[in-house]
């Protein structure tokens, strides 16, 4: 595990030549430390469950190859960022548990089959984001969803009552 919080780790993201690339780690924890890009070796990690980068200042679009390359996934933290753009899921993430994308800059519709593509998620935090347009149905095959946030977007039309009467704490 590596860690890092309040400007007490110093990371060059973006020349990782101090870094033997073929280390796997499982869990990643660099919150608050002021980062303005994702960590050049995260690409090359393959076995991450756990990744928060949150409260830092990380720009550009959603890192779906962090996806991609971590079928094992399970906790993703990426709040109060810059991320920006559209999000989408490459496939199904059967793994996921918990997602956090909450306080970014977010454009666009949630994807269709977002529902179908997180079987297994227990919260979701989409908050504080410039999402927009119905919330799509698929949300509800998440069956084991008891934390959702979408407040402060954009969405419109029916916002799935019935569906929510199963999870213990919703924000929309």
């Amino acid at each position: 595990m590596l860690m890092g919080y309040k400007d007490r780790l110093n990371i060059d993201t973006q020349n990782p030549g101090w870094i033997n690339l073929s280390f796997q780690l499982k869990a990643l924890v660099l919150f608050d430390l002021n980062l303005n890009s994702v960590p050049e070796f995260l690409f090359y990690q393959q076995r991450l469950r756990l990744i928060d980068l949150s409260h830092n200042k990380l720009k550009g679009e959603f890192p779906v190859w962090l996806l991609q390359n971590n079928l094992d996934l399970k906790f993703m933290n990426l709040r109060n960022n810059s991320f920006a753009g559209q999000f989408y899921l490459p496939y199904r993430l059967g793994n996921m548990v918990w997602l956090d994308l909450s306080k970014n800059q977010f454009t666009g519709k949630l994807p269709r089959d977002v529902g179908n593509k997180l079987p297994s998620l227990q919260y979701l935090n989409l908050s504080l984001n410039h999402f927009e347009g119905a919330l799509p149905s698929s949300l509800g095959n998440m069956h084991d969803l008891f934390g959702l946030d979408l407040a402060f977007n954009n969405f419109s039309g029916e916002t799935l009552r019935n569906w929510l009467q199963g999870v213990a704490i919703w924000n929309i």
